[in-house]
């Protein structure tokens, strides 16, 4: 199965979040460096409540 095949499969915005965040740790240059880069770090509460930067965006109104 293909990331998008994965992605049309996703049904919720959790599952789609986790898929995201989960995902970033093949786009930084080691493991330890994916929250670094990732480009929805101003929202997540990982450190204080398990949040996920992904889920909040996933839900904010889009930007056209």
């Amino acid at each position: 199965m293909t990331n998008f095949e994965r992605l049309k499969e996703i049904a919720t915005v959790e599952d789609m979040a986790h898929f995201f965040c989960d995902n970033m740790d093949y786009l930084g240059d080691d493991k330890n460096n994916s929250c670094g880069i990732c480009p929805v770090k101003d929202k997540c509460l990982a450190a204080e409540m398990c949040g996920n930067g992904w889920f909040h965006w996933l839900r904010e109104e889009a930007q056209e």
